[in-house]
């Protein structure tokens, strides 16, 4: 009964080590770098923004039906799009499609600096950048496969699926309520905007 006990306790020990390497090739590939950087920026950024606009919403019209409007503009285009984006990917350049959506997702927030206070401004720029956000997603999930081995498949996507929870936390629930408190809407803005640019960057 030893005998098996230690079998299986050596096992175990053997997988986690093998999970352990997978991690440090994966995090040493520059491609899959980029990629999950350019993940974390956007996620990040996107929901920081939220928060931000969340708040501005509120303080235009101290009215909770505006907010229930903005959030409406922020998650019915995935409902709308989502069942298309993955055949739209499909047909072109997913690499294209991840630098594109990144830039025009942050020219779309400089617009807010142009039109601050029009909340049919904000309501039109949350929609257009869940539209792209919608087409982002499928995008960079077909990408994670071409940039690690297959046996690090596993590894890589649970690297995304971490940031992708962990970036609503950073962004809406920390880095959101610090940057509206100490930044103000402005610069919280071109924050996000630069890095949405950084991540088409990493993209490129």
């Amino acid at each position: 009964m030893s005998e098996i006990r230690e079998q299986v306790d050596d096992a175990v020990t053997i997988e986690g080590g093998a999970d352990a390497e997978q991690a440090k090739a994966v995090l040493r590939n520059p491609r899959f770098l980029a990629l999950f950087g350019s993940q974390i920026f956007t996620q990040v950024g996107g929901n920081i923004v939220l928060f931000g606009l969340t708040v501005t919403v509120f303080g235009l019209t101290d009215s909770n039906t505006a907010v229930s409007i903005l959030l409406l503009t922020f998650l019915v285009p995935a409902v709308v799009f989502g069942a298309i984006a993955g055949v739209f990917v499909d047909m072109f350049d997913r690499r294209q499609i991840l630098i594109w959506t990144n830039f025009l997702r942050g020219a779309m927030y400089l617009l807010l600096l142009i039109f601050p206070d029009q909340l049919l401004v904000i309501y039109i720029v949350t929609a257009v950048v869940a539209t792209l956000t919608t087409f982002f997603g499928p995008a960079e999930a077909a990408m994670i496969p071409l940039v690690v081995k297959r046996e690090q498949l596993l590894t890589a996507n649970s690297f995304f699926i971490l940031m992708l929870q962990a970036s609503f936390v950073l962004g809406f629930a920390l880095l959101g309520p610090l940057a509206v408190t100490f930044l103000g809407y402005e610069p919280l803005i071109i924050i996000v905007a630069v890095l949405y640019g950084v991540a088409g960057l990493l993209c490129w």
